[in-house]
Order: structure tokens, then sequence, then C-alpha cells
């Protein structure tokens, strides 16, 4: 063995060493050298050729899964490229028609519970078919229907504006009348807001700067909401339903106050696990909205609104209506 471990030029001295001091254990020499030869690229077995033979059979195996996976990946991808619209008007059918399907279940489960729900789904329903109408007809609606009307109010405004001025505020004098002549301490409010009024204005760095417009045209429209709210059965109806709508809406944060500190762990805490989470949800609520673009709408509308009637400048008339939604804002 020592003799043809030195006869062998591919021998290296340290498998030289390991050969010739352990003459006795012929198993590990016979090993030795048999991973030699292997090495040498001389020498292989039958079962050694079969071993690689499967690997590389696995490999090729292997290659051929992910070239198909590739294949059918691309031919998914030019697909939903060419078919994108169809998909998208798919997608929206069938999360149509799961929607319908909810809604009639929670409709059947109970009516009550379920208002809210139909309330919100009438509110987009109702924006839905505005938007469709005001892109599809909207400038036929505005020329034919509209836009003669607004000349007529603009003409007729501008004629007689002091006059119609004048009997707004005589109608809202005689209508402040019969409604506190039987309770006169009513007017005490009525002559506070004057009085705040008042002092603003003689404390004005540039007092005959000062547009009145706004300020009365300001007044007017709360007194007349105010008015529609109290005094109108439409009206009380009306807000009350959606008094309770907004109140069922946030009740819903009471739930999750439960599912997250327990039921009525929740309460030992009230304004850290009561309070707090009624924030922080109307303000996720508010994020999601604005997310979908509609807080822009909304906000959109009521300052279109502002400024049609008080004549304010498009950023004055954004930044009131963003302050219902979102506090203080910065124009």
């Amino acid at each position: 063995m020592e003799s043809n471990a030195k006869t062998d030029p591919h021998m290296s001295m340290l498998e030289y060493e390991k050969i010739s001091l352990n003459p006795l254990d012929k198993s590990s020499n016979a090993i030795l050298a048999k991973d030699r030869e292997m090495d040498s690229g001389n020498v292989y077995t039958k079962e050694e050729s079969g071993i690689v033979d499967n690997a590389e059979d696995n490999n090729d195996f292997q290659t051929k899964i992910w070239t198909t996976i590739d294949a059918i990946t691309a031919k998914i991808s030019a697909f939903r490229k060419e078919n994108k619209k169809l998909l998208k008007q798919v997608m929206l059918v069938i999360l149509l028609i799961c929607y319908t399907g909810y809604l009639t279940y929670a409709c059947y489960l109970s009516i009550d519970n379920a208002m809210f729900l139909l309330s919100l789904t009438g509110l987009v329903l109702i924006l839905y078919i505005y938007s469709f109408l005001r892109d599809h007809f909207g400038d036929q609606i505005w020329h034919n229907c509209l836009s003669p009307a607004v000349d007529i109010i603009e003409k007729v405004w501008k004629m007689g504006k002091r006059f119609i001025t004048l009997v707004i505020l005589a109608g809202i004098g005689v209508g402040i009348y019969f409604l506190s002549r039987e309770n006169p301490e009513q007017l005490i409010s009525g002559v506070g807001l004057l009085f705040f009024v008042f002092v603003t204005y003689i404390f004005s760095e540039y007092p005959r700067k000062v547009k009145w417009r706004p300020v009365i045209w300001g007044l007017v429209l709360q007194f007349l909401l105010a008015l529609f709210v109290l005094k109108t059965k439409l009206g009380y109806l009306t807000f009350n339903w959606l008094g309770d709508v907004i109140q069922t809406f946030l009740g819903y944060s009471d739930e999750g106050a439960k599912f997250v500190f327990g039921d009525p762990q929740y309460l030992d805490h009230l304004f850290a696990f009561k309070v707090l989470p009624v924030v922080i949800y109307f303000s996720t609520c508010i994020s999601v909205l604005y997310y979908w673009g509609a807080m822009q709408y909304v906000i959109k509308k009521i300052a279109w609104l502002m400024e049609r009637t008080m004549q304010t400048s498009a950023s004055e008339s954004l930044n009131a209506a963003g302050n219902i939604f979102v506090g203080q804002v910065r124009v």
C-alpha cells in the first residue's frame, strides 16, 4: 500500500501521510484511494453514474417547470393588459352582485339595523347618478336649462338687488317677531350675535373695507337653516334621521372598544377607551373617504355653494368647507 501511494503522482502529501500512518486501517485507505480515483475523472461505478444521471434529470425537470410557469405568467400578463377594461367591468359586476346579496340579507335579518347601510347605499347611488348625468349630459343640461335660468336670475338680481335684500331682511324680521313674541328671551341669543358682529367691526383695522355680503349671507343662511330644522316638520324629521344615522355610525367605535378592551371594562377609563376611539375611528373614515375622492367632491360642492351665495374667493370657500370635516386647515 505504501509503495502504491509513493508511485501515484496525483497523491498529495497529506493523503500519503494518512495512508502511511494508518497501514492497518484498510477500509479507510481503500475509500481514500477510491475518492482519489473519482476526483481524477477516471473511474465511475454504475451506481454513481445513475446518481449523476438522476441529478441531471431533476435539473432538467425543474428547468422545464419554471419555463412553463414563466410562459403561463407572461400569457396572463398579456391577457390582462389587452383586456384591462373588460376585467375591471367584470370585477365591478361581481362586487356589485356580492354587495347586493349582502344588503338584501341584512335587510332580511333586521331592517332597522340595516337602515344605515341603506342610507349610505342610497347616497352613493344618488352621487353616481349625478356623476353619470354630469359626465354624459352635463353640457346639454347646462346650455339648454340651467344657463338661461341663471342668466334670468342674475338680471333680476342686478335690477333689484337692493329691493330684494330689503324684502329678505324684512321677512326675516317678521319671522323673528312671530317666532319670539311668546317667549322674548329667545331674542337674547340673536342680540348677542349682532353684538359680536358690531364689536369685530368697530375694532377692525380697516372697517371701511369690510365686505358685508359674506357677513349678511352667512347670518341669513344660518337663520334659514335653523328655521328649516326647528320650525318645519320635514326639516325636523330629516335632521333627526341624519342624527340617528350619524349616531349609529359613531356607535360602531364602541363595538370596537368592547372588542379590544372588553365589556364593560372599556368604561373603566371613559376618556381613553371610549372618547379617543371615536376620534381615531372618525379620522380613519375621513382618511379612507379622502383616498376614494369622496371628501374632495363634498368639500368642493360646499365651497361652490358658499362662493355663489356669499361671493367669497375660492380659497376662502374651500378653507371654510374643509374646516367642517378636518378641523382647522391652512390655505
